[in-house]
């Protein structure tokens, strides 16, 4: 493992480079330090600061999730599905009121969503019926099911006719978790981002370019 360091925009970034057997490089940000995951065999003398020259946009992408991220603690007011929760230590996971009760010797992050993976899933399911049942009742019903993923809003499995959202999409405003089901949705009417997926979009959902702008200023997800 090597020590560098990265400047972007005149500020300098702590970065460290970690050998690995995997053919594909991973930058990560953590604890105020970019962390560069590469394979010394396929990428034998990395320059980082060339490394960011070349790849700007997602540096800077990952640079900015540490401006708008919860650190899912005790005390901490978090936002689910449009509304205002304040985190409690306990032994016990759940929502009561408007609290979320977390056990606090397991991965945080984890025991939120796991308190409220059925709330979060119970409104995905319904918005998608009621955008299914209004614009896409000429196709199957795709089933719902909600995931951990840092780096998809949303799948829509092909082959056996379902949807996985993203847990993240929780923290965002409504508006913006009903353009990501209208957008998987699209999906189940044309497999890819071609003309005819976009003519459906629009249709439905005209301030799509203005909804998709709005999710990457959030900033939970990267994609």
């Amino acid at each position: 493992m090597s020590k560098r360091c990265i400047v972007i925009e005149g500020e300098k970034y702590p970065c460290e480079i970690i050998k690995t057997n995997n053919k594909t490089m991973r930058v990560s940000y953590q604890n105020g330090t970019f962390i560069i995951k590469s394979n010394p065999k396929l990428h034998p003398n990395i320059d980082p600061q060339l490394l960011y020259q070349e790849n700007k946009r997602t540096f800077k992408r990952i640079l900015s999730f540490k401006d708008n991220s919860y650190k899912y603690e005790p005390g901490e007011i978090i936002t689910l599905i449009g509304k205002k929760y304040l985190i409690v230590a306990s032994l016990n996971n759940g929502i009561y009121g408007d609290s979320i009760f977390i056990n606090m010797y397991k991965d945080p992050k984890k025991e939120v969503f796991k308190a409220a993976h059925d709330m979060i899933l119970s409104y995905l399911d319904t918005r998608t019926r009621f955008f299914h049942a209004k614009y896409f009742y000429d196709v199957p019903l795709p089933s719902v099911k909600v995931k951990i993923m840092k780096s998809r809003y949303g799948v829509y499995h092909t082959k056996h006719n379902y949807i996985t959202y993203s847990a993240y999409l929780a923290h965002y405003p409504l508006e913006l978790i009903d353009y990501v089901i209208v957008h998987e949705l699209c999906h189940t009417k044309v497999k890819s981002h071609q003309k005819e997926f976009y003519d459906i979009l629009v249709k439905i959902l005209p301030n799509h370019k203005e909804l998709r702008k709005k999710m990457k200023e959030e900033r939970y997800i990267a994609s």
